[in-house]
Order: structure tokens, then C-alpha cells, then sequence
């Protein structure tokens, strides 16, 4: 079930200076950089204590008080325009040719709870109390959770209409992100489209941390808000999913030589000609391996996918089993031999890094058709098994609990 939300929205003349990367979406390092060079970033509202050298690390209590007086600042300069209750809004992303388009509305986190808004992710417990704790002196959301449902053609063509009317925010970040914002505040359509959502299965794409962190948090505030998500609901066709590869800094347990044939077993290996030619998987079942400079293209002999377990015949699954594991990772430790890098960074990220000991993996994007039958399995998906683009930000809706 959705609701309508009272919301504020970013003014188009700040803009610019505040709507910033969801916090979860970038790294420690780089959300330093990105506060450092600009104090009006909504990510002075979102920090954590690791975006702090160790010698300046204040306690997170301490840090939660300064989020709540940066965005207190941001408030009190009026960056953004509070918006009549009761509306939804409707958040175009666009940018190199995709679009994506999410209906942003409040969500029970009840519906969480009770598995009618399904996870495809574990989360971290520790990280998630840490954001409610966050939540809880702050008072207000900014990041959207954004979930997917199976396209409901009648909704898409009720957004679509609404999309000729004049939008509240329309700018173009420095990174090329064009963001659209309508408020559909029509009491009639507001109240169909919610009825159309109503009993409409939702899938947690990106935000998993945020969502537990929420459930954790409506029990610390206990008001009827903070009982609620902000969210962006995307239907499924829309959705650009990109794969999230592997880099395994060395010394590699196993020598090059020994992994090769240990991996032979169960993949068709091929060595590139030239080696240097980059192995970009074209279909379920291949992957790519960086080895020692040597391209290798690996596609599987059989499918390795069980009856009635789709977790099984994950490509990032299989990368777990027949790769990582006889290498001593564990993918769900943290191990700090793994870095991921996503799809979309391009093949330099991810070989930027690559030394001679070292290997990196390329896969297969995972499907959005994978996640949902992943998720309706109640399973859970290996970390880092997809990568959305483009993300909803931070700072273009205001929604306090």
C-alpha cells in the first residue's frame, strides 16, 4: 500500500549546491572530497563516522547533532519549498540516453516487515542501526528507497499525462544527471493511482540499509512518518541494471597455473588473441578473468542451476562457489582482498588497480527478472550482485518524521 506525503522539494536556485549522491551510493573518501568542496552539500546531512580521519572521529552522537544542525542550516536558508500535503510526485532521471522514471510516495514499513515489500539483499545490522540512530535525531529522509514492481501499463500512462504538465524542478547535475520533478496533487488521481498500487508486489532495489534502518527507527521516533518510507517506485521494463565485477588483490592462494586447471573442470577456457583483449560477458554463463595481463573468456559446461533454486544458477554465485571460494574469500566477510567495481565505471576502473598478482573478474549483468525470482524464493542474493543506474538522490525531496 502507498500514501501521498508531505514533502518539501529543493528550490531550482539551490539545486546545484545541495541534491548530492545517496549516502550509500559513494564511498568514505569520496564524500569527504564532496563536503570539503561544498559545505551546502546535502551529504554534510548524511555523514558517518568513517568520512572522518581516525584522529578526528567524533562520536556518533556527536556527529548525528551536526547532521541535524546542517540541515537545520539548509532549512533555516530556505533552500527548499515546503509542498501542500497530500501529494505524490513524480522523479525523471535521464542521462546518456536512459530513462527512468519513479513515482515517489511513502510506504508502510509495515509492508516491510511483513515481506509484502521483498529484500534481494542482506544487510549489515550494525550499519542499519547506525542509520536509525541517525534518523532519530535528524527527523527526516531524503534518499528514496527505490523499489520495482511488474509494469502496470495503466499507471505508466497516468504518469506519462501528467509529465505534459509544468514541472516543479527541472536542472542537470555536473555529472550530466538530468532531474525532472512533478507534484500530482490532484485529489482524484492521487487517490487512482494509489488504489492501482494498492496490492501491487514491491522489490527493494536499491536501499536496503535505508529501509532496515527506517523499521529500526519508527520504534526510536514512534511517529506516524517515521512509520513510512520515502520511496521511488520504477516499473521493471524501466530499469538499467549494470554488473558489479571483481578485483582480488594477490598473492593469490593458488598459483595461476593450478586455478587455471582447477577452473577447467567446469568452464570452456579460452585465452585471448591478443591476450590483451578485454572479455566483456555477452550472455548468462560467461565470465570474464584478468590474469597475469592475460585475458581469459570462462563459460560454463553445464548449468550449474538446482530445481527450485534460482540463487544457484547466479553468474555472481558461481563466481562465489568456483572462484572465490578456492581462494579463501568469503564475499559475505568483507574480505578486504575484494573490491567491487561497478559495470558502468568501465573496464579501466576496474583494471586501473589490477597488478600482476592480482585478478579481476567480469560478469553478466544480473536480470531485474533474476532478483524477482531470487526474491519471491526468499533468498538472498551474493553481495554487490547488481548495480542501478542511474540512482535516485539525496536532497530533492525533504520528507521530516
Amino acid at each position: 500500500m502507498i500514501r501521498p506525503l508531505s514533502a518539501s522539494v529543493i528550490r531550482p536556485d539551490w539545486a546545484h549546491r545541495v541534491v548530492a549522491p545517496a549516502y550509500d551510493s559513494v564511498s568514505e573518501v569520496e564524500r569527504a572530497r564532496i563536503v570539503e568542496t561544498n559545505p551546502d552539500s546535502f551529504l554534510t546531512v548524511t555523514r558517518s563516522p568513517g568520512d572522518f580521519p581516525p584522529e578526528s572521529r567524533p562520536e556518533p552522537a556527536e556527529l548525528a547533532e551536526q547532521c541535524a544542525r546542517a540541515l537545520k542550516r539548509l532549512t533555516g536558508l530556505g533552500a527548499f519549498d515546503p509542498q501542500p500535503p497530500g501529494s505524490l510526485f513524480v522523479n525523471r532521471l535521464e542521462i546518456e540516453g536512459r530513462v527512468q522514471t519513479g513515482l515517489i510516495a511513502e510506504v508502510p514499513v509495515s509492508d516491510y516487515l511483513d515481506g509484502k515489500v521483498v529484500k534481494h539483499e542482506d544487510i549489515h545490522v550494525s550499519r542499519a542501526e547506525v542509520l536509525a540512530r541517525h534518523l532519530s535525531v535528524v527527523r527526516a529522509s531524503s534518499s528514496p528507497i527505490a523499489m520495482t514492481y511488474t509494469d502496470q501499463p495503466l499507471v505508466d500512462e497516468l504518469i506519462e499525462a501528467h509529465m505534459d504538465t509544468d514541472p516543479l524542478l527541472d536542472f542537470t547535475s555536473d555529472d550530466g544527471l538530468r532531474q525532472i520533478v512533478w507534484r500530482i496533487s490532484d485529489a482524484g488521481l492521487v487517490e487512482r493511482l494509489s488504489g492501482l498500487m494498492n496490492d501491487v508486489r514491491l522489490y527493494i532495489v536499491d536501499g536496503h540499509h535505508r529501509a532496515a534502518a527506517q523499521s529500526v527507527a519508527a520504534d526510536l521516533v514512534g511517529t506516524d512518518a517515521s512509520r513510512h518510507m520515502l520511496a521511488a517506485l520504477v516499473p521493471d521494463h524501466q530499469l538499467h541494471v549494470f554488473e558489479f565485477n571483481r578485483l582480488v588483490y594477490g598473492p593469490l592462494e593458488l598459483p595461476p597455473t593450478d586455478l587455471l586447471e582447477l577452473l577447467e573442470r567446469r568452464f570452456r577456457i579460452t585465452r585471448m588473441d591478443p591476450p590483451g583483449s578485454p572479455v566483456v560477458p555477452d550472455r548468462k554463463g560467461v565470465l570474464g578473468l584478468h590474469l597475469e595481463y592475460c585475458w581469459y573468456r570462462l563459460e560454463l559446461r553445464n548449468s550449474t542451476g538446482t530445481a527450485g533454486d534460482p540463487l544457484s544458477s547466479l553468474d555472481t554465485s558461481i563466481v562465489q562457489s568456483e572462484i572465490l571460494a578456492p581462494l579463501g574469500i568469503d564475499e559475505n566477510r568483507r574480505d578486504p582482498r575484494l573490491q567491487y567495481v561497478a559495470g558502468s565505471a568501465g573496464l579501466e576502473a576496474l583494471l586501473r588497480d589490477c597488478g600482476p598478482g592480482d585478478l579481476a573478474i567480469t560478469v553478466f549483468p544480473t536480470s531485474v527478472d533474476d532478483l524477482m525470482e531470487v526474491a519471491d524464493a526468499g533468498q538472498t542474493m551474493p553481495p554487490k550482485s547488481t548495480y542501478f543506474h542511474p540512482k535516485f538522490r539525496s536532497g530533492v525531496f525533504l520528507r521530516h518524521i
